[in-house]
């Protein structure tokens, strides 16, 4: 997702500006301290500042109050720069502001980001309820893969357990790997498709004794999609008895 964030930044704020000169240029009167600001922030996201882009924009937004399109380029800039604190902060204000939208729908960029900003600070249950609300808009597999591990984190084992099962019949439209912890400081990008059915695999296996053949089946199955899937491959190993020693692994 961070990859898209600059693009956005700069298509927001463009827009922002657009609208702003038009605004200017039909009213016929204009404030050049925004104007200063503005330009100041181009110019330090063109020279790739974070901070001294942060900083004009909370000049710009303390100008055009509130409701000011730049608040969502602030969002955008604390994402990138993994602000998690104040990027938790933002989001609410926004999700907030936007209410009426997201029920329809939109503006789920912000939903979004405030639930990974939740997840990242360990705000387990607000996570949960945001990715809830986030998924009954998008029905991403992504979204349902995020929510069934928090669930888990939080023992709603059931729970969890069917959102895998939702999530492996929705679409993958993201396309993006996710990226897991598969031994000590070593990290494997792993195919979407492939994650969901270790975790699944991972819940039967550890929650419900008795249906250790749809855990073989769900971490065979992951590794046809993904076979240097390592996690899988462990589960598979310990499911069937040739890896005697430790535990199952999802992370």
């Amino acid at each position: 997702m961070r990859n898209l964030v600059l693009v956005l930044l700069l298509l927001i704020s463009n827009l922002a500006f657009s609208q702003k000169t038009t605004a200017t240029k039909t009213a016929g009167s204009t404030s050049p301290t925004v104007e200063t600001y503005k330009k100041a922030y181009y110019m330090a996201l063109r020279c790739g500042d974070a901070q001294a882009a942060v900083n004009s924009l909370y000049l710009i937004i303390a100008e055009e109050g509130d409701l000011s399109p730049y608040k969502d380029s602030l969002l955008l800039m604390y994402f990138d720069m993994a602000s998690f604190v104040q990027c938790e902060r933002v989001a609410t204000e926004l999700v907030k502001t936007y209410a009426d939208s997201i029920e329809k729908g939109k503006k789920l960029t912000q939903l979004e980001i405030l639930a990974i900003s939740q997840a990242s600070l360990g705000k387990v249950k607000e996570a949960i309820e945001s990715f809830d609300k986030l998924l009954s808009k998008t029905n991403e597999m992504y979204h349902a893969y995020r929510l069934a591990e928090l669930q888990y984190t939080y023992k709603r084992v059931g729970e969890a357990l069917q959102s895998t099962m939702r999530a492996e019949n929705l679409t993958n439209s993201m396309k993006a790997p996710v990226k897991l912890e598969v031994e000590k400081n070593k990290v494997q990008e792993v195919k979407l498709e492939a994650a969901v059915l270790n975790l699944k695999g991972y819940i039967l296996l550890e929650e419900y004794p008795d249906k250790k053949a749809e855990a073989i089946a769900a971490f065979t199955k992951a590794l046809e999609i993904q076979p240097d899937f390592i996690l899988a491959k462990n589960n598979l190993a310990y499911a069937t008895g040739s890896k005697p020693q430790g535990t199952p692994e999802n992370k």
